[in-house]
């Protein structure tokens, strides 16, 4: 899937209304680059610039939360580019804040030096939000064999931590939960 329709559903008097949310993309690095090199076509009319190739990749969403003040976080995996971080054409856990009317304000890989997906994400106490996920490769110097993470970003995106929950063989996280004191 190269495109997330994000809805929203809002209760005004117990009567569900949907209204659209936004969309996610990602691009494909390694394909654009790829297809850039390639010659144009002899029928482009010489006047104008031929338009830019952009591949799209793969995007999914997995979790959303919305905040007090209407902004909306979404977690996921992508193996493309966001926002100007280049992927590696690996998995990656994304992040991605929109506003109110499905305006991207940010969007974030988390950078492992493997397969990274997110599944889960819960508003933190004081802003921003924490994110679960499973990594498998390298992350922050160690080789994980198929570990969960957890992380948590700020709310413009900064990121605060982020850990391997390490044990031996595969796990692989599904939720994530964050009590009043933090605690994850």
């Amino acid at each position: 899937q190269n495109v997330v329709a994000l809805s929203r559903f809002d209760v005004p008097q117990s009567a569900l209304t949907r209204a659209a949310a936004g969309t996610l993309t990602a691009m494909d690095g390694q394909a654009t680059a790829a297809a850039r090199l390639l010659p144009t076509s002899a029928a482009t009319i010489p006047a104008k610039e031929p338009a830019p190739v952009e591949i799209p990749a793969a995007i999914s969403a997995a979790g959303m939360v919305t905040d007090a003040d209407g902004f909306t976080y979404v977690v996921g995996t992508t193996a493309g580019n966001v926002a100007g971080q280049l992927g590696d054409g690996a998995d990656d856990l994304m992040l991605t804040k929109l506003d109110g009317r499905g305006v991207t304000i940010w969007q974030r890989n988390l950078g492992t030096g493997g397969r990274a997906a997110g599944v889960a994400v819960q508003l933190a106490p004081g802003g921003g939000v924490v994110v679960a996920g499973t990594a498998a490769g390298q992350f922050d110097g160690i080789n994980s064999d198929g570990d969960m993470l957890v992380a948590r970003f700020d709310q413009d995106g900064g990121e605060m931590f982020a850990r391997l929950v390490r044990s031996v063989g595969t796990d692989v996280a599904s939720a994530v939960a964050v009590a009043r004191d933090g605690t994850i």
